[in-house]
Order: C-alpha cells, then structure tokens, then sequence
C-alpha cells in the first residue's frame, strides 16, 4: 500500500523546488535588468564628460586659432604632433584621453550654411573640376569674382563679377534651369539633382581667358521648413584651402577609441569677408578696386 504521508512529503517537496527555481529566475532577471540599466547609465555618463572634455579642449584651441591669420606652427610648441599637414594635439585627464586635430583643408564637408548666409570657395585661378553638393531642396545663387587681366602688371583693372543660379528642382522656377540658361558650364548628376560638377577650365561668357578667377560665392536659396542647408566642396589637389577643421575626440583609455565615442568638428572658412557695401557694388559688375 502506498504510504500517503511520504506522498505528500515528495509532493511538498517538488512544490518547493519549482517555487526556488522560479525565485532563481527572478532574481537573475532582476540582477540583470539592475546591471543592464546600470551600465546604460555609466555609458551616458561617460558619453557626457567625453562630449564636454572634447567641447573644452577644443575651445581653447579655437580661442586663438579659430583667427585664420594665425598660422598652426604655434601648435608645436604647445606639445602637438605634426604628420602631413595634420596637427594632432593629446591630452590626459585621469583615465581620459582627448585628441583634438586642426589643419587647414581644401576638402569643406557639411558645412551648414543658413538662409542669406554666403560660403566664398576660394578659386585663385584654379582651372579644375570642382563639386559641390548639398542636403535639403535649395536652389544655389552663385557669384563668380575674378581680377581682369591686364598686360601691365602694376596696373590694377579692378575686380568683376557674374552671376547663376542653379534650380534643377524647380524651386523658384517652374521646370528648374536648363542648362543653356546658365553661364556656368554645370555637369549633372542625373542620379543625385543636389550635386553639381563645374569645370573651371571651360569658357566662361565675359571672362577672358586671361581674368584670374579668385571667388566663388554660394548663397543657399529656400522657402517653406527648409532654414539651412550642409554645403560640401571639393576639387582635385591644386584647389586652394577652403577651411580650418578641428576635430575632438575623448575616450576612456581602458576601452580605447570605440567608434561610438562623440566626434566635435567645426570648419572656419579662410576666405576674407567682404562688407556687405562692397559685395553690392561687386554684383553690380561695374569693375572696382579692392
């Protein structure tokens, strides 16, 4: 006969051994929740001070040489590298290192220009192929400067300048610009309507071949949402410098620079500023000095 007491006892006690696996679960579940949030938080935290450490380093970098008449040798002596023309600037803080990198490019990358804003892409007389593109639909107002020729060379002609606007998408009109309205020779990126190609070496309507182009203006056009627009230049090696990049990164030297560690970078233009009063007169292509 069945012994009804030893029963209940084996009953009890495999009652008893679910209830602790179940607790075991639960509690693991809960230690992982705790250790899971735990790590999202000290991973914020650290992603905080990394942004702020890169923030500081940088700014005191660009206290003196965001002015482009500064020349970058002084960083040298200030205990930063120098590989190509790229200085490399470290610092230490406890277990945070911060590399901040400066160095004057002809390459602009997304370089956010507002509506009325005017980015000026440094040409002296270069003869390549330069692209441009950009993000959001805008239309580009472009101004051409150039220095007229003369066969004297202590004589001064003066500046001149001329004027486009690419509208591909239609933005101010109705079917976008044809190419045969344009005095820019523009190469089009079927694919890609918010990239253009100009070649530098091409004709220009009233430029003479002899006429040094110096600026090209950019002035983003828009309506509607759009308030700006990312603006990115390049040509080949012969284009002048278009900008001053400084770059940030801190990281925790236990983990080394995981690319999730936040980037700063800032872009000064090197182009002299004209005052306004001037840009005007330049738009009117009467010739002036300057």
């Amino acid at each position: 006969m069945l012994d009804v007491n030893k029963t209940k006892k084996a009953q009890i006690l495999v009652i008893v051994v679910i209830m602790l696996l179940i607790l075991s679960i639960m509690v693991i579940s809960i230690i992982a929740v705790v250790t899971r949030d735990t790590e999202q938080s000290l991973s914020s935290k650290e992603y905080e001070t990394s942004y702020n450490v890169s923030e500081e380093k940088m700014l005191t970098l660009l206290d003196t040489y965001s002015d482009v008449d500064v020349g970058l040798t002084g960083l040298l002596s200030q205990g930063c590298s120098l590989a190509g023309e790229l200085y490399t600037c470290q610092y230490q803080q406890d277990n945070l290192i911060t590399n901040v990198s400066v160095t004057d490019t002809n390459r602009v990358e997304n370089f956010e220009l507002g509506k009325d804003e005017t980015f000026s892409i440094i040409l002296n007389d270069y003869t390549g192929i330069l692209e441009i593109s950009w993000t959001n639909d805008i239309a580009l107002e472009m101004s051409l400067e150039y220095r007229v020729a003369t066969a004297d060379p202590n004589t001064n002609l003066g500046y001149k300048m001329i004027e486009d606007v690419y509208d591909q998408t239609g933005i101010f009109t109705q079917s976008g610009a044809s190419s045969a309205d344009h005095v820019l020779n523009y190469a089009v990126d079927v694919n890609n309507p918010k990239l253009i190609q100009i070649n530098m070496n091409n004709a220009i309507p009233g430029v003479a071949a002899a006429d040094i182009t110096t600026k090209l203006k950019i002035k983003p056009l828009m309506k509607g949402e759009n308030t700006s627009t990312l603006i990115s230049v390049q040509g080949d090696n012969s284009l002048p410098k278009q900008v001053r990049k400084f770059e940030g990164v801190s990281y925790y030297e236990s983990v080394g620079a995981p690319s999730s560690a936040p980037t700063l970078i800032t872009q000064i233009p090197l182009a002299d500023k004209l005052p306004e009063i001037l840009n005007y007169v330049l738009r009117s292509e009467t010739i002036v000095d300057k």
